[in-house]
């Protein structure tokens, strides 16, 4: 409140503002063109200083002039530094620091006549226009003002700011009024607010309507003036998408709507709308959503600014209140937590436990994502299956208790791999798939095919960060990926036992018999592991141990056996026993007395007239395929008939000997009784190593049949038939085979795989001696020494480098 003093103002506050402006713009534009002035008169003499530096570095030599132009370029842009920096001429603020009123015109104010000389609201008008309002009251005013200062911001400073900006206009003395009593109400100097309590009760009823008004009015400013921010998160796709909701509300917590708010992100994230930290959006009565996008890992926080009005406390003898420059009120917002990147997961299953040797090496690969990630859209990324086959089951119970194969926290894929090589383990192949999105399956047929060697096979699947690159649409996936992802070795869903395959090679001792002769039979296994019947399985696996035993089957048929399974019982088929044996490599021999696999000897006769065949069996095992023998096997058949034939078959090989590439071959003597149209067969199986398994190779010829002829006959009466010539290039020996064949077909004798003399020897090629290396002689010394001609070709640059300096020396003073 302000005493009113007798000195009037002839013009209105309004052309008063309007002359004051227009005088503050012509001294802004003065002040810019002496400012344009000074910099042009410097630039001038900087560059007048340039050219005089540069031409007496001319007269220097040829480098100065090299050093010369830099000079200039480089002082060139420090001129246009500060000319950019001279040319933006500082702007003045639009409030002034001090200076003389103007007495407001009468709709500004209402008189109190209890109040001598007093009046309630507009005191004074600055030359800018601001409208000046008491908040000392029983303060005698002057009519100038010397300085100002901010009101600390506060809710009441902005309700207050609010009222004092929307009704500057306000030609109603009764606004202003109630203005003056906000302002005496809520910002009242301490000094002077006792005497303002004292005399509101007066004031109010001098000033009739006032209270009402000042009341409505402050309501309106509270209801209108920012207050605060509210702010929520919610995440859309896990912590690398979401989006903040904000919304700008009032002292009651309601909604402001059109109020322009800025909300700032402090840390690895951005808004996705603008790839920028910051935002402004409009605030409305529902919370204004504005997604984000983190660009990395770790906490976030929200800030939110709000331009709100303030108040200035300006000094005189009274002070006053007036409104002032705009402020940016800063809200704290939420906290929470970003991920950018996500971890690719790897669960894999082989299709079965067991598979058969000869097949590819498949599996199931899917992939996922950790738990509380997200797979990025668009994202593709590579994995990698390596395969590893011919684990024993010692390796596999050896490694898996080894923490060596166990996956370390953070470790690449490269480096595991390399870990598992230096432990011995070395993929046998390779493949590569894609995935696009979490939970993707993908079925593998490897082009590795499995055999008879591949033992336990694993595999090793890993989704490398370095092998990953830009897709079709530029998309970087190393980007998005976190740590290398890697299933290690000997996963128990990723392995499998591969069943090898048995072979059975035998031979009945006699193919005709009478009866109660005794019968015996000859049976070559190979296949089975070496160490096949020590295998206890496997829990952790799920891989079962080794069947022990195969089983030996003899039938008896009253006619030749026609069919590869055994018919059942009955009046011209019969089980005549069954024996048990171990289930491993070697040679079995079954009747004669020799003992079964619980040391019972068997013995078997020749009871009835027909025929007796020996089938094989083993029932398999999650290491080693079934196999069983056929039934019509003819090596397996002895026919019981009154009078047996009596040809006989003995072999030889004619080199036991030979070095890799030669020529040999099998002799056949056959006694007895031998028909017109009778044959020999030769079978020979190529090289196997000394721990090879006899009847386990390739062939090399296979029942090749040389007829037998009335020339072959000797002197005694038998025959010699030989073979055809064979060969191998594998050191090793080669196992022959031969069988005696009546006219019909029928076999006469034969003999089992393995006999003594039925053997030949491969002898490995000797060493090449190396030859010896020949000592390098010294070059001759010829000419002069290198020195020498690198100390004169430098002479010779460095005279012609002086020359050369010289003329330009001579050039520049005569220019």
């Amino acid at each position: 409140m302000k005493k009113l003093f007798r000195r009037r103002l002839k013009c209105s506050d309004s052309a008063l503002a309007r002359e004051e402006r227009q005088a503050v713009s012509k001294e802004k534009r003065a002040e810019n063109n002496v400012v344009k002035n000074r910099v042009e008169e410097n630039s001038v003499r900087m560059l007048r200083s340039l050219r005089s530096e540069r031409a007496q570095m001319l007269r220097t030599s040829r480098v100065a002039r090299i050093l010369s132009l830099l000079w200039g370029m480089l002082l060139s842009v420090a001129l246009l530094v500060v000319l950019c920096l001279n040319v933006q001429p500082q702007i003045a603020s639009a409030k002034p620091a001090g200076g003389h009123l103007a007495r407001p015109s009468k709709s500004l104010f209402m008189l109190l006549p209890s109040f001598k000389g007093y009046v309630l609201g507009v005191i004074g008008v600055s030359e800018n226009g601001d409208y000046l309002y008491c908040h000392q009251w029983g303060v005698d005013s002057t009519w100038t003002f010397s300085n100002s200062r901010q009101i600390p911001d506060s809710p009441q400073t902005r309700s207050m700011g609010y009222l004092l900006e929307k009704y500057h206009n306000s030609s109603n003395p009764l606004d202003h009024a109630a203005l003056a009593t906000l302002i005496h109400d809520h910002f009242d100097l301490d000094s002077s607010r006792p005497q303002w309590n004292a005399s509101r009760a007066r004031v109010m009823s001098d000033a009739p309507g006032v209270e009402q008004r000042a009341t409505e009015l402050w309501a309106e400013g509270t209801s209108h003036a920012v207050a605060g921010t509210e702010v929520t998160m919610a995440y859309s796709q896990a912590k690398r998408r979401g989006r903040v909701s904000v919304r700008v509300t009032n002292a009651s917590g309601e909604s402001l709507n059109n109020v322009p708010v800025t909300v700032r992100l402090h840390g690895p994230a951005h808004f996705e709308s603008n790839n920028s930290d910051s935002i402004t959006v409009t605030s409305a009565a529902d919370p204004v959503d504005v997604p984000w996008v983190a660009t990395g890992e770790g906490e976030v926080s929200t800030s939110q600014s709000v331009s709100v009005q303030t108040l200035d406390d300006v000094d005189s003898a009274q002070n006053f209140v007036r409104l002032g420059d705009n402020h940016e009120a800063v809200f704290q917002g939420i906290r929470f937590d970003v991920r950018k990147v996500f971890q690719p997961e790897i669960r894999t299953q082989v299709p079965s436990l067991i598979d058969e040797a000869g097949n590819a090496m498949s599996d199931s690969v899917q992939v996922g994502v950790m738990s509380g990630d997200a797979w990025e859209k668009g994202v593709t990324l590579k994995a990698t299956g390596y395969a590893y086959t011919g684990l024993t089951h010692e390796k596999v119970a050896q490694l898996s208790a080894d923490e060596k194969i166990q996956v370390r926290d953070g470790e690449k894929a490269a480096d595991y791999i390399a870990r598992l090589r230096e432990l011995g383990l070395e993929s046998v192949g390779t493949e590569q798939i894609e995935f696009t999105d979490a939970g993707q399956t993908r079925d593998v047929h490897s082009s590795v095919i499995t055999d008879e060697e591949s033992k336990f096979t694993t595999w090793v699947w890993t989704i490398a960060r370095d092998e990953q690159g830009e897709d079709a649409d530029g998309k970087d996936a190393r980007q998005w990926m976190d740590k290398d992802a890697i299933s290690g070795l000997l996963d128990v869903k990723e392995s499998t036992s591969t069943r090898q395959h048995v072979s059975v090679d035998s031979t009945v001792s006699e193919h005709s018999a009478e009866l109660g002769a005794p019968l015996t039979d000859r049976i070559t296994i190979a296949g089975f592991p070496d160490d096949h019947g020590e295998f206890t399985g496997n829990e952790r696996f799920g891989w079962k141990a080794d069947e022990r035993l195969a089983t030996v089957r003899v039938y008896w048929s009253a006619d030749k056996p026609d069919s590869v399974v055994a018919p059942a019982d009955d009046d011209t088929h019969q089980l005549v026993g069954q024996f048990e044996y171990e289930a491993r490599n070697g040679v079995l021999a079954v009747g004669g007395g020799k003992p079964d696999a619980h040391g019972e000897p068997v013995y078997i006769y020749a009871d009835r007239l027909g025929y007796y065949a020996f089938v094989y069996g083993f029932a398999g095992d999650d290491r080693v395929m079934p196999v069983t023998s056929a039934w019509n096997d003819e090596w397996e058949c002895t026919r019981v008939v009154k009078t047996p034939h009596s040809a006989s078959i003995v072999t030889h090989v004619d080199k036991s000997e030979v070095m890799p590439g030669e020529d040999f071959a099998d002799i056949a003597r056959v006694e007895g009784a031998v028909s017109e149209g009778s044959t020999v067969s030769f079978t020979a199986y190529d090289a196997a190593d000394s721990g090879g398994e006899m009847g386990a190779t390739p062939v090399l010829i296979k029942e090749e049949k040389v007829a037998i002829t009335p020339d072959m006959r000797a002197d005694d009466g038998s025959y010699e038939v030989r073979s055809p010539s064979v060969r191998s290039q594998t050191p090793g020996i080669v196992y022959w085979k031969a069988t005696l064949r009546g006219a019909d077909g029928t076999i006469l004798a034969s003999h089992g795989l393995g006999v003594a003399g039925e053997q030949t020897e491969i002898k490995p090629p000797p060493d090449t001696p190396k030859t010896p290396e020949k000592p390098s002689q010294p070059l001759a010394r010829t000419g002069i020494s290198l020195v020498r001609v690198a100390a004169a070709a430098a002479t010779a640059m460095l005279a012609y480098g002086l020359l050369v300096a010289a003329r330009t020396l001579w050039r520049l003073r005569h220019e």
